[in-house]
């Protein structure tokens, strides 16, 4: 049987503990993308991207009538409607790629078009579907 070594620490040793580590691995990592010029532009690109500024007043920069529900859910339909459009075209190329690599193996026409069209009617869906919601 091996003998486990366990630390013991105070309660105020504890909870300070985790978060000196943290904050001293996130100086790190924020150190590193201020030396890294292309990554540290990435990063103020996406976020400069993707915050939502519709609730944010210009005179004492508060959030205006926009609680975290309303924006965490604005947020989730501009990803799922960028998801389905890279979805549809996605679809479309490889319905295209399966009909042409049939083609190539020697199959006909008709083999060429069942072999691609559930990924065009995976297209047909994804394009009609939402529709029936709105």
């Amino acid at each position: 049987m091996l003998l486990r070594k366990y630390e013991v620490y105070t309660v105020s040793e504890f909870l300070n503990k985790d978060t000196v580590e943290d904050i001293s691995t996130l100086d790190a990592v924020i150190g590193n993308l201020r030396r890294n010029h292309k990554k540290y532009m990435w990063l103020v690109i996406t976020v400069a991207a993707t915050i939502d500024l519709s609730g944010i007043t210009l005179l004492d920069v508060t959030v205006a009538n926009a609680n975290l529900d309303t924006l965490l859910s604005n947020k989730f339909a501009v990803i799922v409607e960028q998801l389905i459009f890279l979805a549809k075209y996605a679809c479309m190329g490889m319905g295209l790629k399966d009909m042409i690599i049939c083609l190539l193996n020697g199959g006909n026409m008709k083999e060429a078009s069942f072999s691609g069209i559930q990924y065009w009617l995976g297209y047909l869906f994804l394009q009609f579907y939402p529709t029936l919601f709105n």
